[in-house]
């Protein structure tokens, strides 16, 4: 009995480390994105770099809203109509 739960356990801990990893690819993803976009931006011409820059300021707290709150759908939207006008 002890070894199934052991088993049990480790397969859980696999699954769970597995998740982990993923969703910690999709941030360092995302961050390298962002920061791609960003110094892109920063070639542009004076009023679209700071047109740029603010967009993307405001997409940045969009997104961290989202993702502290976990607002679901209406803060995804957000984040979606950010990127749209970005």
């Amino acid at each position: 009995m002890l070894g199934l739960f052991a088993l049990l356990l480790g397969f859980t801990f696999s699954l769970a480390l597995n998740r982990f990893e993923a969703r910690r690819d999709l941030v360092v993803q995302e961050a390298n994105a962002f920061d791609s976009t960003w110094r892109e931006a920063q070639l542009l011409y004076a009023p679209d770099r700071a047109a740029m820059g603010a967009l993307l300021r405001q997409y940045v707290d969009a997104r961290l809203r989202w993702s502290e709150a976990y607002a679901g759908r209406d803060g995804m939207a957000e984040t979606e109509r950010r990127q749209d006008r970005l």
